[in-house]
């Protein structure tokens, strides 16, 4: 308890106790998760606010409580895990997202560890996970999804010549998120006509397409 707010269990059970009455208890503050029984995690990852703490709560409790206690708590991961991937902080949203998805063992999970890892700059780990993904049975959007994410990966270690080998499947399979990756890497490369060409194809499949509609835009801009 060394380090702990005085009275955190207390404060925890008051929070518990006012949402059954109805209320809207404030967080609680914790700078340090104390040593807990077997199944206590739970109650301190619903009630803490943001922060280590309430990571390590999450973590603790998505490995160990029972299925009918887990939509709430992974509701309360999810929320966390989006916070920090939106805060641009991979170190805290990696170890978050991983716990979901030992928990889930769902291909969304497993997609949003990829894209966690692949942002920490774990492209061996984001690979490993959609490759299992791949090999399990997935819808033909979720199938695409992956396949793309996996060219992402790609991206991001080694830019577009490492890249190019799955941008190209991408492109014979009409991935509209491949066009438009190589259609923002023409642009780097002052290649307006080539860049609109792709964007052309990725709008065609999905006109609504905000990646494309901008590269697009910035096709016509004359070369200075």
């Amino acid at each position: 308890m060394t380090g702990l707010p005085e009275g955190v269990r207390a404060r925890v059970a008051r929070h518990h106790l006012a949402t059954l009455e109805g209320g809207a208890p404030a967080a609680v503050p914790c700078q340090s998760l104390p040593q807990l029984a077997p199944g206590g995690a739970w109650a301190f990852a619903l009630s803490l606010e943001a922060g280590p703490a309430l990571d390590e709560a999450i973590i603790e409790a998505l490995a160990e409580c029972p299925d009918e206690a887990l939509p709430p708590l992974a509701a309360r991961g999810h929320a966390e895990f989006m916070a920090h991937t939106e805060g641009f902080r991979g170190s805290a949203a990696v170890p978050l997202a991983l716990a979901l998805h030992l928990r889930s063992r769902a291909v969304w999970s497993g997609q949003n560890l990829a894209i966690a890892q692949t942002r920490a700059g774990q492209y061996d780990r984001a690979r490993q996970v959609l490759a299992q993904l791949l090999e399990g049975a997935c819808s033909e959007a979720d199938r695409r999804n992956m396949e793309t994410r996996l060219a992402l990966v790609w991206l991001g270690e080694s830019g577009l010549v490492g890249a190019r080998l799955a941008l190209g499947g991408g492109l014979v399979r009409g991935r509209r998120d491949s066009y438009t990756v190589l259609g923002l890497g023409a642009l780097e490369r002052a290649q307006p006509g080539r860049a609109r060409a792709l964007f052309r194809s990725a709008l065609h499949r999905d006109p609504a397409g905000p990646w494309a509609r901008r590269g697009w835009g910035l096709s016509m801009v004359p070369l200075p």
